[in-house]
């Protein structure tokens, strides 16, 4: 499994729903017609719910991976896996430029807190996991 700081995955979620013209899925359409802020995006139940659930069927499941790379460190953990696989090469990823227009959404203290806070199980899931697999 691949993970993404916390943080950065729901500003990015966020960003990419805020740019994108509406798609007709609801979940989209009611935060585009709700016009959230941040940490507004952040508390809504369709944004909370469904880590533990969604990834690690309803469990703490660290002990179930034998790999969880970080994207944060993705050469690194990326060698590291391939390592681990004996692949006589590791793969050359392409890089993907972030073609959202404008620039990222600033996370203030403030809005840290509420997501640490509302997404308190996957940032600590995602602490463990940076350093078991460092």
């Amino acid at each position: 499994m691949w993970m993404r700081d916390p943080i950065d995955r729901i500003r990015s979620w966020y960003d990419f729903w805020d740019a994108i013209e509406p798609s007709g899925e609801p979940h989209h359409m009611a935060f585009k017609d709700a016009d959230m802020s941040l940490a507004e995006f952040a508390r809504w139940e369709i944004v909370t719910g469904g880590f533990a659930e969604i990834f690690l069927d309803g469990t703490d499941g660290l002990d179930s991976f034998d790999f969880i790379g970080i994207t944060e460190r993705f050469d690194e953990d990326l060698a590291k896996l391939a390592h681990r696989l004996n692949w006589t090469t590791s793969p050359r990823p392409g890089v993907r430029a972030n073609t959202t227009p404008k620039a990222p959404t600033p996370v203030d203290a403030a809005t840290r807190q509420v997501i640490e806070r509302h997404h308190e199980f996957e940032v600590d899931f995602y602490r463990r996991a940076a350093e078991r697999f460092a």
